[in-house]
């Protein structure tokens, strides 16, 4: 019996290996992880990541990074020669992602934001989502202070996230908020930070943890790799590990 699903996939890993065929094709994850709400879509579900690669597997020539690269530049390259690479270094990437990677024996790099492991916070992004889009009551009004600038907020009926609002922002991307709506509260002021240095988000966000009369804590489903959990996942030469900034800047604004 077919997975449900699977046809589908098929069918675009397989026009992924016609189009790329001689050129190649980089994968790029995140999170394997189940989450909600999931605003930039960074999870990947463990059994879905689990079919991606049995159906990769069938189709391609999974390749490392180190190799795809080597291969395009002596013009070696396999038909579908693919690299899976994962983005910002988040701790599911050794205890989720790596278990299935090792069984099907699934070459893949892991980009660290060199400046996280060991950090008491999550990545901006996710704290501003914990703060923001998480059940429960919120005050009224909202003034931050970011960059010089001051800004104002009134919250209104969005004082106020329930379950009704949690289930409908599970299933929408950041940017498609009702005005008014937290979701739509939650990327205004993910624009206005996204351009700033680290200094500058931390700094917003103690504004925002002080609002909210909540605590700086790591969840442990979005937590950083730590330094050991890194040299962990390079053991058996399967997975590599490259830089990816240290403070995960935007670069272009920068």
């Amino acid at each position: 019996m077919e997975i449900p699903g699977i046809g589908k996939i098929n069918r675009r890993a397989g026009k992924w290996g016609r189009c790329f065929a001689r050129q190649g094709l980089i994968l790029m994850y995140h999170r394997i992880h189940e989450s909600a709400p999931d605003p930039w879509s960074l999870c990947v579900s463990p059994h879905y990541f689990a079919e991606h690669i049995e159906v990769l597997k069938s189709l391609v020539s999974i390749l490392s990074l180190s190799s795809l690269c080597r291969a395009l530049r002596d013009v070696n390259l396999p038909d579908g020669g693919v690299a899976i690479t994962f983005d910002d270094g988040y701790a599911d990437n050794l205890h989720t992602a790596a278990p299935i990677l090792e069984r099907h024996a699934v070459p893949a790099t892991v980009f660290v934001a060199t400046g996280q492991p060991g950090s008491k916070r999550e990545f901006w992004w996710d704290e501003l989502e914990r703060l923001l889009l998480r059940l429960g009551v919120l005050p009224e009004t909202l003034c931050l202070t970011i960059n010089g600038a001051d800004y104002r907020w009134q919250l209104g009926p969005a004082a106020v996230y329930s379950d009704e609002d949690l289930h409908r922002d599970s299933h929408r991307q950041a940017w498609e908020g009702d005005q008014g709506s937290r979701l739509h509260l939650y990327h205004s002021i993910w624009e206005l930070l996204l351009p700033l240095p680290q200094q500058a988000q931390r700094e917003a966000l103690d504004q925002l943890l002080d609002w909210a009369s909540q605590d700086s804590v790591v969840r442990s489903s979005h937590r950083s790799l730590s330094t050991e959990e890194i040299c962990t996942l390079t053991r058996g030469n399967l997975i590599q590990v490259g830089a990816h900034t240290i403070t995960h800047p935007f670069l272009s604004a920068h």
